[in-house]
């Protein structure tokens, strides 16, 4: 019976029976992975991590193998993610300099790990790969001198090719290299490991006290870098990085100052967007002057309205509503807006005859007759026509009287009409 995909979640082989043929009876044979002796390539460290969470499911590392793999490509655990029917796993590698880690991507996705690979480890896998090498590199002379090369011995091997080599590759497109291969005691391989391991140390410590000499300022400039001129900047003392700061401020100064929300733009940011708060702003001030007029036009009316014969002119009356109207307190500002209505009721008052009705016409020869006469010609000197408006006579009333004239004629006015 085939066992369905979908139910072969995780596989482990914990050993395998080989047997030659038609040979009989169960012969286990445990899985072994090939490795170097114990005292030269055992696994300095023992330790697994655990990647961040992507579709439900994370996978497991083991940093120890750098050092103990047989095989170029390392590997994470075997997971399935959710809802998928088949499991995976992902290829990841490994910064010789750092030990971070970068997870290749598999199934649509990949995942991050923060952790890195110790330097203990990172020494022995190179003290691995370095054996690999000296062994080629035996394979290589004993082929080349027949015979079987000691594990102390230093070999120089002669590479110079052949007619039939040079056939393969012309000369001019694989040239044979000048170097004389040797091969190092095992010893002194060891040794150049260990020397390359304190100093990839001691440059990780001085480049992690750079780091954290930085300011916020030059963190943040350090962090767009790449490469050389990352570790060139690092490299500078705090007043050359602060002065590198001052120089990348002048070339990158302010071009537009937004007036609607205060926004900096430079010349490092997109032309576009900065033409686009330029325009942003030129329509709020057409905007503000719109509304502006509309609300200019408004008091006026009402101006006009509520206290027309109040103050001299229309800009007077204005201001005297602004001025109520901004009036904090409620109360306050009502009770000031009856006053004003008021006072304008009073002057209506003073311009009609006593005891008459408001819509009668004035008796030709009477005082009321006389008052308004010399109020109309006082209207036309005033406004500079010949025919004021009702309005403009209303509102020159209140002067009008003021004068030695109006005052007079006021004084003839009687109650009850004259008929």
């Amino acid at each position: 019976m085939a066992i369905p995909k979908a139910k072969l979640k995780n596989l482990y082989i914990k050993e395998i029976a080989g047997v030659y043929r038609g040979a009989q009876g169960k012969q286990p044979a445990v899985i072994m992975k090939r490795r170097a002796p114990a005292t030269l390539f055992a696994r300095v460290v023992k330790t697994a991590v655990i990647t961040d969470e992507v579709d439900g499911h994370q996978h497991t590392i083991d940093l120890g193998d750098p050092c103990e793999r047989w095989c170029s490509t390392y590997s994470t655990s075997y997971q399935t993610a959710a809802g998928a029917d088949d499991g995976h796993s992902h290829a990841w590698t490994y910064d010789p300099a750092t030990g971070s880690i970068t997870v290749a991507a598999d199934s649509g996705h990949t995942h991050a790990v923060t952790e890195v690979v110790p330097p203990d480890v990172i020494a022995a896998a190179a003290v691995h790969e370095a054996a690999e090498k000296q062994r080629r590199a035996k394979e290589v002379a004993a082929a080349v001198l027949g015979g079987e090369v000691g594990s102390g011995a230093t070999i120089t091997v002669d590479v110079q090719p052949t007619a039939t080599l040079a056939m393969r590759a012309p000369e001019g497109v694989s040239p044979p290299s000048a170097t004389t291969p040797t091969v190092k005691s095992q010893e002194q391989v060891m040794a150049d490991a260990k020397d390359e391991q304190i100093a990839a140390l001691t440059k990780t410590v001085a480049r992690l006290e750079q780091l954290a000499s930085l300011t916020d300022a030059q963190r943040a400039h350090h962090g767009t870098l790449r490469d050389k001129d990352a570790d060139v900047f690092l490299a500078k003392s705090a007043k050359e990085r602060d002065a590198v700061l001052v120089e990348l401020e002048k070339a990158n100064e302010v071009v537009h100052t937004s007036t609607v929300d205060g926004t900096v733009y430079r010349k490092s940011d997109d032309p576009r967007l900065v033409a686009m708060a330029k325009r942003a702003d030129a329509t709020a001030v057409e905007l503000a002057k719109a509304q502006a007029a509309t609300e200019q036009v408004a008091i006026e009316k009402r101006a006009t309205d509520l206290i027309p014969m109040i103050g001299k002119l229309l800009a007077e009356r204005v201001a005297i509503l602004k001025g109520v109207e901004a009036i904090p307190d409620e109360t306050v500002r009502k009770g000031a807006i009856e006053a004003l209505r008021g006072a304008q009721a009073a002057l209506v008052m003073l311009t009609k005859a006593h005891g008459a009705n408001p819509g009668d016409a004035p008796v030709a020869g009477s005082p009321k007759a006389a008052f308004d006469a010399e109020r109309t010609n006082f209207a036309k000197a005033k406004f500079k026509t010949e025919a004021p408006s009702e309005l403009q006579i209303k509102q020159v009333t209140a002067e009008f009287m003021k004068t030695e004239r109006g005052a007079e004629l006021y004084a003839e006015l009687s109650t009850p009409a004259q008929a």
